[in-house]
């Protein structure tokens, strides 16, 4: 009998260690609610001090976020009470970005002052605050994004937060890159997990004390070892990509730089080297690239997909590029993402549902950075946004609309796919018979009249077509037309009003261009 018992109660003990975290907590069908409640004095201008202090500490080489969380007597979270938490300010541009507004990016720290206190089997919570974005969704459509794509990537949801029953803002909730996720996500979490400062990956010798400029380690950190740290960097600057590939997982890298060029997401690894995790993972003896922070990401600017400013500092995006196996490998990465993924077949019912989902939440935040038109429109159109770029100084920001991100995104990236000799679309029509040439050429052509309501010509470096296979695609990669041709001019008032991709096949040459068709 005692057996059984004892049995049962190993049973139990596994289920609840090896049962996923967070089920609750990151539900997306409703937005959740966050009550917390402090007796300690001033605790916000308390709150704020700390962080401010963590921040002078970083410009002297400690790591950012270093600050003492205020004692929170309880919090309730959908009606379930946890008691004696840590809450603290977080972020770093969110944060001091904001300026005086009281929505700051916060962190709660459930076992801080009760050892092994977790809420839905989390040790912690963030809650960003969504700081240059009118969506409120970058950072929860992104980390769909790269989770959709087979990346290991946070999971979100949105609550309510009250302090002291008074409605605080609505927050995006962010899960934790910490040892539970490790262990979710790679079977074990006893690797050495860094999270970067902000860091090129150069290496920088033997000295310790250079690295812990650049990175924290967030595991196993009083072991106080960082020569797997080193030996990669070490491996990153003076191996090519075939040998580095032996060290860190590039298909995973690759793949989170498809999503972040895709995505302008600017502040990460290939613009200010920064908002990644770098995990060495025992079980398959290699670094992991997690990746982190997108509320920046959905930027105005379009950046080249072979990033030409980045390649000189960033010397492990400049070891894949210099290897045609590895940069192959990442433009089909790009293609597979903006064909399959980063399209609205795929997105857009889930940016309508999380529009209203938290729209009544938006509404009445009373510290939102954004009016709620502003918010309506952001998902549809740019949105004019006056920032403050210096005390006293104003300047506008635009920020595009989600929905025509994507749709612009997809051309642009088939736009310089197919610049790069890579022919993206086919790849994604199977059963459709296509030329088999290696094009030896790729250029644009000019068509005229664009936009156009019922014919248009080509011009061509080439000369006059006389013999052309032509495929004229919409911009979610559907083939609409595949004809041969032998004039440069073809009719496409059949076309619906929008905007289209065409190819032209000529001997050895590939022609593309774009036309926009409006009756």
């Amino acid at each position: 009998m005692k057996k059984n018992i004892l049995l049962f109660f190993f049973s139990l003990s596994f289920f609840m260690v090896s049962a996923q975290s967070g089920v609750s907590m990151f539900d997306n069908s409703s937005v959740h609610s966050i009550r917390m409640y402090t007796s300690f004095p001033y605790f916000w201008d308390t709150m704020t001090a700390r962080y401010n202090a963590s921040i002078d500490f970083m410009g002297s080489g400690g790591p950012l976020g270093d600050n003492d969380p205020v004692l929170f007597d309880s919090i309730i979270i959908d009606g379930t009470k946890i008691d004696s938490c840590g809450v603290k300010q977080k972020g770093y541009y969110s944060n001091w970005g904001a300026d005086s507004s009281l929505k700051k990016p916060l962190k709660i720290e459930f076992n801080e002052y009760i050892s092994g206190q977790r809420y839905d089997g989390l040790r912690d919570l963030n809650l960003a605050n969504s700081f240059q974005d009118p969506t409120m969704m970058h950072d929860h459509l992104s980390l769909k994004i790269l989770r959709d794509f087979g990346i290991p990537a946070s999971r979100t949801s949105y609550a309510n937060v009250y302090i002291n029953d008074t409605l605080w803002s609505l927050y995006v909730l962010i899960e934790q890159v910490g040892p539970t996720f490790l262990d979710e996500h790679f079977g074990d979490n006893n690797g050495n997990l860094y999270k970067v400062i902000e860091s090129d990956l150069k290496y920088l010798g033997t000295d310790d004390s250079l690295y812990k400029l650049e990175f924290e380690k967030k595991t196993n950190s009083s072991a106080d070892d960082w020569s797997d740290l080193k030996n990669l960097t070490m491996k990153i600057n003076t191996t090519a990509a075939d040998s580095i590939a032996n060290y860190i997982n590039l298909d995973i890298f690759l793949k989170t730089l498809a999503v972040d060029v895709s995505l302008n997401n600017w502040d990460s690894y290939f613009e200010h080297g920064r908002n990644f995790y770098l995990y060495n993972d025992i079980g398959t003896n290699k670094f992991q690239w997690i990746p982190w922070d997108y509320n920046l990401a959905f930027a105005a600017t379009d950046y080249q997909i072979l990033l030409p400013d980045s390649r000189s500092r960033k010397p492990l995006i400049n070891k894949c590029f210099n290897s045609p196996f590895w940069k192959q490998k990442y433009f089909g990465y790009l293609c597979e993402l903006n064909n399959t993924i980063l399209t609205l077949d795929h997105l857009e019912s889930f940016i309508d549902d999380t529009k209203s989902l938290i729209a009544p939440s938006v509404l009445n935040d009373p510290n939102n950075f954004y009016t709620y038109p502003q918010f309506n429109a952001s998902i549809s159109t740019t949105v004019k946004i006056p920032l403050e770029v210096f005390p006293g100084f104003w300047d506008t920001t635009y920020i595009e609309g989600l929905k025509p991100f994507i749709l612009d995104k997809h051309v642009f990236i088939l736009d310089q796919l197919a610049l790069e000799f890579y022919s993206c679309i086919d790849t994604f029509n199977v059963g459709i018979e296509q030329p088999t040439n290696t094009y030896t050429k790729n250029y644009m052509f000019l068509v005229m009249p664009n936009p156009t309501a019922h014919y248009v010509q080509f011009m061509t470096t080439d000369g006059p077509i006389t013999n052309a296979l032509l495929t004229i695609y919409s911009v979610d990669g559907t083939l609409v037309r595949k004809e041969n041709i032998q004039s440069n001019i073809i009719d496409v008032s059949t076309l619906h009003n929008g905007m289209y991709m065409i190819q032209l096949f000529i001997d050895n040459n590939l022609f593309t261009g774009k036309i926009i068709v409006q009756h």
